[in-house]
C-alpha cells in the first residue's frame, strides 16, 4: 500500500526490513521481499510519486555543497519520486568484466553475481544471452572487445511501473511517500529506530529487525555519514574510509565519426531492436598492464548528436515521456513530431526491416572514450559544518576533483581504440577525425562525470579498507545493508546499474534465506538452515 506522509498524522511501525529509497534498487528490493509473504516490509521515499521535474532534478532536498570541481551528478540526475532515477535513466544494462573486479581487491568476484543476471533480465523482459557482440570489429588485435548492452523499451524502464499494482495492494510492501529520513537510533550496535519526517513535520517512526539503504550513491553516503554523526561516530570508528574515495566514470568526445557507408555503419554500429528490448554496441578494454594509464578500466560508445529540432530527438521525447509518466503526451510534442514525418516513415522502414534505430540525418556522430576515475581517498563526501537542509540537517559536502593524471589515463585510451579502429573492419564503413586536443581536455576537466557515482562507502575483505562486507553489511552495526553504488569500490569498464540490480537480486535473496532459517529454528529449536522459497523476479501478473 502507498500512503503520503504529508497527508498522514505521526505513526509508528514495527517491520521486518525496512528499506530506504524507492527508487532503481530499492523500490525492486522492497516488492520482492514482500512477495515472499514472510516478511513485514517498509519503504521510506523521500519524494512523491512523480518528480516535481520531469527534465531536471529541481528537488530541495538534492542541494549539496560543492568544493573543488563540479560534479554534475550531485544536482542532475538525481530523481526523488516512486522510481527514482529509473524514471529517466538511458538503462544500459551489461555486467562488469571480470578484470573490473581485481584492483582494488573486492571481496566478490564476478562468479558470485553471474547467476542473478538472468533475474534482471526477466524483470525488464529482456532476452536471456551473451552480452558479447561478435563479428562486429574483427581487428585481428584483442585491445577492445564490442559488447552490446541491452535495453528495456521505454515502457518498462520505470521501475515503479513493473510493480505499480503490487505496490497498490495489502500484500505489497508498506510505502510511505514525503518522508525523508533524519534520525537514527543505534544502541548495541543494531539500528533500534529510524524516524523520518514530511515538510510539513509529520513524523513516522520505524523499528526494523533488518534495514536496507537504497537512495542513490550520494544519498546513501550522506545518510550514513548523519547516522556516524548522531551516534558517537560508530562507524568511522571501525570504517576510517567512509565517505572517501568518491568517483565517478570520465568521459569526452574525442573523435568524430565520417562515415564512408551511413548503411553499413548503421547496420554495425546502430541500436538494434531485439526481442522485447533493444541492444547498443560498446568497445570494453580488455588489457590490464601494471602501467598505471593501461590498468584503468574504459569503454568507447558512439553517440549520436541529434539536433533539437530534428524528429529523433522528438521521438526520444515522446519514448522519454512514456518512461517517466502514464497518460497521452503533450499536444506540442505530437505536433513536433507531425513535422518529421517523412524521416519516421524511414525510421519505421529500418525498424521492420533492418531491426535498427536510424541515425537521424542531421546527427553528428561523435565516438567517446569513458574511463575510470583511480581511486583517491581526497575525493570524498563529508557533512558541511554550516549549511543545512529544511530538517536543519547537515547537506552533504562533496569535495572532488579531476586530475591531470585522470585526463592522461583518458589520452592513452583514445589512443589504444584509434589504432584499433584503424585496424578494424569498421574502419572501412567511417573513419575517425580526432577533434582538437585542448578542446577535447576542456570538455573532459569540467564534464563533471557521468553519474556513474561509486566508491564513498565501498565494500572491502575488511573494515579497515572499506565500508561493508561482500554481503553489503555495515562492518559497525548488525543489522544495516547498503544497496548503492556507493559500495562499488570501482567503476569498471561498463554502466554500474546491472552490477547494482544484480547485488540488489543476491541482497533479496540473503535476505529471503536468513528468514527461513530464522524462522525454522524458532518452529523447531534447531540449528538448522531452511532453504529460500524460489525467487521469483519477474513483476506480478497483475501488474
Amino acid at each position: 500500500m502507498i500512503f503520503d506522509l504529508e497527508k498522514s498524522a505521526a505513526v509508528e511501525r514495527h517491520v521486518d526490513v525496512l528499506v530506504i529509497g524507492a527508487g532503481t534498487a530499492g523500490l525492486p528490493t522492497a516488492a520482492l521481499l514482500a512477495r515472499t509473504g514472510e516478511l513485514s516490509v517498509l519503504c521510506l521515499e523521500s519524494g512523491g510519486r512523480h518528480s516535481a521535474d520531469g527534465t531536471q532534478s529541481t528537488n530541495p532536498l538534492n542541494q549539496v555543497v560543492q568544493a573543488n570541481a563540479v560534479h554534475a551528478g550531485a544536482s542532475m540526475g538525481r530523481f526523488r519520486c516512486m522510481g527514482g532515477t529509473s524514471t529517466r535513466w538511458g538503462a544500459a544494462l551489461i555486467p562488469f568484466l571480470d578484470e573490473d573486479f581485481s584492483d582494488p581487491p573486492w571481496p566478490i568476484g564476478s562468479a558470485d553475481l553471474a547467476r542473478y543476471e538472468h533475474q534482471v533480465e526477466r524483470l525488464f523482459g529482456l532476452r536471456e544471452g551473451p552480452y558479447d557482440a561478435n563479428g562486429i570489429d574483427e581487428s585481428g588485435q584483442e585491445t577492445f572487445a564490442a559488447r552490446s548492452a541491452k535495453l528495456p523499451p521505454f515502457n518498462r524502464r520505470n521501475v515503479f511501473r513493473l510493480f505499480r499494482r503490487e505496490c497498490q495492494s495489502a500484500r505489497g510492501p508498506e510505502i510511505w511517500l514525503n518522508a525523508t529520513v533524519t534520525d537514527f537510533t543505534v544502541t548495541n550496535q543494531r539500528v533500534q529506530r529510524v524516524t523520518a519526517k514530511s515538510a510539513g513535520g509529520v513524523t513516522i517512526t520505524v523499528v526494523p529487525r533488518q534495514v536496507i539503504i537504497a537512495a542513490g550513491a550520494i544519498e546513501t553516503t550522506r545518510l550514513m555519514l548523519l547516522l556516524d554523526h548522531q551516534n558517537g561516530g560508530i562507524v568511522r570508528a571501525a570504517s576510517p574510509s567512509l565517505g572517501c574515495y568518491f568517483s565517478d566514470h570520465l568521459s569526452a568526445r574525442f573523435a568524430d565519426v565520417v562515415p564512408h557507408d551511413p548503411a553499413a555503419l548503421n547496420r554495425a554500429l546502430g541500436i538494434r531492436f531485439e526481442g522485447g528490448g533493444m541492444r547498443d554496441v560498446r568497445f570494453n578494454s580488455t588489457i590490464r598492464r601494471a602501467n598505471h594509464a593501461d590498468n584503468m578500466a574504459c569503454y568507447a560508445h558512439l553517440i549520436a548528436e541529434p539536433a533539437s529540432t530534428s524528429g529523433f530527438a522528438a521521438l526520444r521525447d515522446l519514448l522519454r515521456h512514456r518512461q517517466a509518466r502514464s497518460g497521452p503526451p503533450p499536444f506540442a510534442l505530437m505536433l513536433r513530431l507531425s513535422r518529421h514525418l517523412p524521416w519516421l516513415l524511414r525510421c519505421l522502414w529500418w525498424f521492420c526491416f533492418e531491426r535498427r534505430l536510424l541515425f537521424a540525418d542531421s546527427q553528428q556522430l561523435g565516438m567517446h572514450m569513458y574511463t575510470e576515475q583511480a581511486a583517491c581517498a581526497r575525493n570524498r563526501i563529508t557533512l558541511d559544518p554550516a549549511q543545512v537542509d529544511r530538517f536543519g540537517k547537515p547537506l552533504a559536502l562533496i569535495q572532488w576533483s579531476v586530475r591531470e593524471s585522470d585526463f592522461a589515463d583518458f589520452c592513452a585510451a583514445t589512443a589504444a581504440f584509434a589504432d584499433h579502429w584503424e585496424r578494424s573492419t569498421l574502419s572501412r564503413h567511417a573513419h575517425l577525425v580526432p577533434r582538437d586536443r585542448q578542446a577535447t581536455r576542456a570538455e573532459f576537466m569540467a564534464g563533471g562525470g557521468n553519474f556513474h557515482p561509486t566508491g564513498s562507502t565501498r565494500m572491502a575483505a575488511d573494515a579497515s579498507s572499506g565500508v561493508v562486507n561482500g554481503n553489503l553489511d555495515v562492518f559497525a552495526l548488525d543489522n544495516l545493508k547498503l544497496l548503492s553504488t556507493s559500495v562499488l569500490p570501482t567503476g569498471g569498464g561498463a554502466n554500474p546499474t546491472m552490477t547494482l540490480l544484480v547485488l540488489a537480486m543476491r541482497c533479496v535473496e540473503q535476505i529471503t534465506a536468513q528468514n527461513a532459517a530464522r524462522r525454522s529454528r524458532q518452529e523447531s529449536g534447531s540449528h538448522c538452515v531452511a532453504l529460500p522459497p524460489a525467487l521469483d523476479c519477474c513483476p506480478d501478473p497483475a501488474s
